[in-house]
């Protein structure tokens, strides 16, 4: 049995994605898996799990023709693999990605009832629910094929070559070390506390209980992360972002004793290495994007309008809800936290 599955979100969607990655592999333990993905980062998380066979990577360039070309050719290679199975894994995928499922000519096609004209390049349309969590969201795929899906728990590989690089760059003295994550998807800007109100935390934290601050993220956040260094007083942070590997990434904040971040990728994989995360929500739905397991905090203002942030909804342009999660009541949350650890305020 031949399997395609399309995916196309971000690293932290495809953490929430691991179980019904897993799922699937249960259910069809001898089939060919291949993942259609357009950020080849996320292979490093995953890859030493078993999950998939194969990773297509799919092409795209600043040329409008050549996206034509190369797409046509990964078309038609795709359609000549002769598919049992594709799956997409996101409702919003647009007639673009129906039509490359319908011209894949699977068997079957699993995907999400939008309503409109290209529904019908699917075999089996799923209900998209904005009412539950996004693990149990991608869990209905495998429901529908009949796959067992008591087990829930996102997953993440780290390799012992990127756990001896977080040990060659932290040094444990007994001190609280305290990861942050202040950026996000850049088209999802809007989900980000204040620039300020994170060096302030890290102020705070590094005063009371002489915290290491370690900020990560990707290249596009290198100028945030030393723009939130620059307003620090007292933390001296070390900064990472654009530094670093997504395995790297993982084995660092698996090394952390708190995470502090927006909702974002970098909380999914936090998560997913078992460490606590106070996570701080705006606009966007901790019911469907909170972190997974136990020991995880939100932090909301709940303002009646909050959430507002979609993929096919903009949100407000300076969203109040994150101007009313305040410095001190982040800082109570993360105290909390430490003391509860056995860190004393000094």
């Amino acid at each position: 049995m031949k399997i395609l599955i399309i995916f196309f979100s971000g690293i932290g969607n495809f953490i929430l994605f691991t179980p019904t990655l897993r799922a699937i592999r249960n259910k069809y333990p001898h089939a060919e898996i291949t993942l259609l993905v357009k950020q080849k980062v996320v292979l490093d998380i995953i890859q030493e799990e078993g999950l998939i066979d194969n990773v297509v990577h799919y092409p795209q360039t600043n040329s409008p023709i050549k996206n034509i070309l190369v797409q046509t050719s990964l078309m038609l290679t795709l359609r000549a693999k002769n598919y049992d199975l594709v799956i997409t894994n996101f409702d919003a995928q647009g007639w673009k990605l129906s039509l490359l499922v319908m011209m894949t000519d699977g068997k079957i096609n699993i995907g999400y009832k939008t309503g409109r004209w290209y529904d019908k390049c699917y075999d089996t349309l799923l209900t998209y629910d904005k009412r539950v969590h996004e693990v149990d969201r991608h869990l209905k795929i495998a429901d529908s094929l009949g796959a067992d899906i008591t087990d829930n728990v996102p997953i993440i590989s780290v390799k012992d070559e990127d756990r001896e690089f977080a040990k060659t760059i932290i040094s444990r003295d007994g001190s609280p070390l305290i990861g942050m994550h202040p950026g996000s998807s850049e088209y999802l800007w809007r989900k980000r506390w204040m620039s300020e109100r994170f060096a302030a935390l890290a102020d705070r934290l590094s005063e009371r209980y002489g915290a290491k601050i370690l900020i990560l993220g990707g290249k596009d956040e290198v100028k945030l992360s030393e723009k939130i260094s620059i307003l620090m007083h007292t933390a001296k942070p070390l900064i990472l972002a654009g530094k670093t590997t997504i395995g790297q990434v993982a084995a660092l904040i698996e090394q952390c004793t708190l995470f502090i971040s927006n909702d974002s990728g970098l909380m999914h994989v936090a998560a997913a290495v078992r460490t606590p995360v106070v996570a701080i929500f705006g606009p966007t739905d901790p019911v469907k994007n909170s972190p997974c397991g136990v020991g995880h905090t939100i932090v909301r203002s709940g303002i009646p309008c909050s959430p507002c942030l979609t993929y096919d909804k903009d949100g407000c342009k300076s969203p109040e809800c994150l101007e009313a999660v305040t410095v001190e009541g982040v800082v109570g949350v993360v105290e909390n936290k430490l003391m509860s650890l056995g860190f004393v305020n000094k």
